[in-house]
């Protein structure tokens, strides 16, 4: 797995422009959502594997990205998207609370609000609603005992950083440390922090490649309830 935290980083896309053909008109730029929903999670939220078909033993690290589309996920843009909003996810395969994720990222309580080491993610424009889908890797890991004070700092760091912000809180679509998040949740009274309660959303059999990740269908499931609850709170 590539660099994704400390320079040098490996597997960058980096846009250095376009060159027209002569005579060609761009078209005008679309217009900017006034709303920003920024994404919080892990290799859920960034839509790793949600292309892939065929049993998992077949598979090899180096063939995921080819099964992988951001775009395609629930999250980086179906949902903003369905909700009118732009999309701003950050998600690292394997984060956790407890856990680093690949290619050297810390665990979600230090890695936020970062793009990578030393860049932090713009504050210029702060979004209107958070939506973290935190825990999955945690699961049996670690106990709700030591998943709960990290996961109500995080939320607090969150709050701190985006004092205005609405905040939905999902529960891990596999249902790790659920009871925890919700119960965290109250403990907080804070009327902009919701616990999205994403029971019988997904089948594990019929919406996910390896019953983890979620395939087109799973997204497209999570993307329009999700979208229902952004339009509210937005």
């Amino acid at each position: 797995m590539g660099n994704r935290w400390d320079t040098p980083l490996v597997g960058s896309v980096v846009f250095r422009g376009v060159t027209p053909d002569a005579g060609t008109q761009l078209l005008p730029a679309p217009e900017r959502p006034a709303k920003l929903v920024e994404f919080l999670g892990d290799s859920i939220t960034e839509g790793v594997l949600v292309l892939n078909t065929g049993p998992r033993e077949t598979w090899t690290r180096e063939e995921w990205p080819q099964f992988s589309d951001g775009r395609r996920s629930w999250a980086a843009y179906q949902s903003a998207l369905l909700a009118g909003a732009e999309p701003r996810t950050v998600g690292f395969g394997r984060l956790g609370l407890s856990i680093n994720a690949n290619g050297g990222v810390p665990p979600a309580l230090h890695s936020f609000p970062f793009v990578y080491s030393g860049a932090p993610i713009d504050k210029t424009r702060l979004p209107d609603a958070v939506v973290i889908n935190m825990g999955t890797n945690d699961g049996q890991r670690v106990s709700g005992e030591v998943f709960r004070p990290l996961y109500r700092a995080y939320l607090e760091t969150i709050r701190k950083t985006y004092p205005l912000a609405q905040i939905l809180c999902l529960r891990p679509f596999n249902g790790a440390h659920a009871t925890v998040i919700e119960g965290v949740v109250r403990e907080l009274h804070d009327s902009k922090i919701r616990y999205v309660d994403t029971t019988g959303w997904i089948d594990p059999e019929k919406h996910t490649t390896d019953k983890v990740h979620l395939n087109l269908e799973g997204n497209r499931v999570a993307a329009e309830k999700v979208a229902a609850i952004l339009k509210t709170a937005l």
